[in-house]
């Protein structure tokens, strides 16, 4: 932050580490039978975010992110003309803002020091997306046709907490 104090100007890491990681498996059961799961995790954590300017270290917060999903998958070839698949995939995500500080939010005309306005807070989502389709094929009848039906089920299921009083014991501003 460049506060006009060199007392409190300091470095500020505010990089982003991310982690990502991805396993697959495939599996033939018979010979008209196909089966498949696959899982991921996306971890990213942000630092001092806000921090520069007028803001210093104890203004900003960090952003930590864990997401996971899992996707399943089974296709069988049930004759020459039909095929059914169905997909079930699962996802979960868990966000935060943690503040860098607990003390009062102090605003000068040089500074702002304690916590931000914005944090802390969460959001979690957990979704669930399920299909299964049929498809036939029929052949010469008026042309070539390929007939499909099926069905898709999605639920999303979201929660968070965001701040709703003023930050950690007050707001306190200053004109010098």
């Amino acid at each position: 932050p460049r506060t006009g104090f060199a007392s409190f100007d300091v470095a500020a890491n505010n990089g982003i580490s991310r982690h990502y990681t991805t396993f697959r498996g495939d599996a033939q059961v018979g010979r008209n039978h196909r089966l498949f799961a696959r899982t991921s995790s996306y971890n990213w954590e942000q630092l001092n975010v806000g921090v520069g300017q007028r803001n210093a270290i104890s203004n900003g917060y960090s952003r930590p992110s864990d997401n996971r999903d899992l996707s399943l998958g089974d296709t069988w070839v049930v004759s020459d003309r039909m095929v059914n698949e169905i997909r079930a995939g699962f996802s979960a995500i868990d966000n935060k803002l943690v503040s860098n500080s607990t003390m009062p939010l102090h605003t000068f005309p040089s500074i702002i020091i304690g916590s931000p306005t914005n944090s802390p807070q969460w959001w979690k989502e957990f979704n669930t997306h399920i299909t299964n389709t049929l498809s036939y094929f029929v052949p010469a009848w008026h042309g070539e046709h390929n007939l499909k039906t099926g069905f898709q089920f999605f639920r999303p299921d979201y929660k968070g907490a965001f701040p709703s009083d003023v930050p950690w014991g007050g707001s306190y501003q200053f004109s010098r």
